[in-house]
């Protein structure tokens, strides 16, 4: 049973393992944007599809979600008039961080 949670470990580990000692170049924004747009994802549908919860349940996380989500939006825009800032150029980083 526990191999089965450390199998993909063991195999991430190994491959990057193997790259570092190959001394091919690591492009991370690459990797980087490949992990933030296809394997976050899968990983949340995997985790969804396996758990037990109700769709009256998964609704309600989703809701929840949303509140805190404008929450955190209204505060940041206050934030920014106060501040004399654009909304247009510090909204989105404010809601979304933005790496560069």
């Amino acid at each position: 049973m526990i191999w089965s949670v450390m199998a993909p470990v063991v195999a991430c580990a190994g491959v990057g393992y193997f790259w570092g000692r190959s001394g091919r170049p690591y492009d991370i924004a690459m990797v980087s944007t490949l992990v933030t747009t296809v394997a976050t994802p899968c990983l949340i549908v995997a985790t969804l599809g396996k758990t037990g919860l109700s769709l009256t349940a998964l609704m309600e996380m989703a809701g929840l979600y949303a509140a805190v989500f404008i929450g955190t939006a209204l505060i940041a825009l206050a934030v920014i008039r106060i501040s004399g800032r654009s909304p247009r150029v510090f909204l989105p980083a404010m809601l979304f961080g933005y790496p560069d």
